[in-house]
């Protein structure tokens, strides 16, 4: 009787197997060995354009970005209204240090309703690439971002859901 194991298949095959899974079992597989995280980071090309939610955020920011960061270059963020300050601070502070060649990131539900506020959002500064800000069903007035001296290179816009 003959058996087979998934990593005794050629990298082809396995590339087009991985290409399926969801990105958490995919950071599990890239975990296995040295050949599945090379194999991980060909299919880590496809989350170019990303979208974070608040739960897979949660706790898992560092993980998910470390990972996938690099190939980044859109991000939609789902952040919520009610969500502490710290956590929120958190994962754009772990944004700002994965995604070294995001040039946009769209935040929704994002709360910057007064001046010092605006300051919660300086971790983006830090992102080289970053040329725009899109807020989506966010309470943030437009005359507090443009008052921001850190953030004058950025472009902001603002959509309604």
């Amino acid at each position: 009787m003959c058996s087979l194991n998934l990593i005794d298949l050629d990298d082809d095959c396995l590339l087009h197997i991985v290409s399926f899974l969801e990105l958490p079992d995919l950071l599990n597989f890239e975990r296995v060995c040295c050949r599945t995280q090379e194999i991980a980071r060909i299919v880590y090309k496809k989350f170019s354009n990303f979208h974070l939610r608040l739960r897979e955020a949660f706790g898992q920011s560092e993980k998910i970005l470390s990972s996938i960061g690099e190939f980044i270059e859109f991000l939609q963020f789902s952040l919520g209204f009610g969500i502490n300050k710290d956590i929120k601070m958190g994962i754009l502070e772990d944004i700002s240090k994965f995604c070294p060649n995001m040039h946009t990131i769209k935040l929704q539900y994002f709360s910057l309703n007064t001046e010092e506020r605006v300051t919660h959002l300086e971790p983006l500064s830090k992102c080289k690439s970053l040329r725009t800000i899109i807020f989506q069903a966010c309470d943030t007035p437009r005359e507090n971002l443009r008052n921001y001296d850190k953030l004058k290179h950025l472009k902001f816009v603002f959509e309604r859901i």
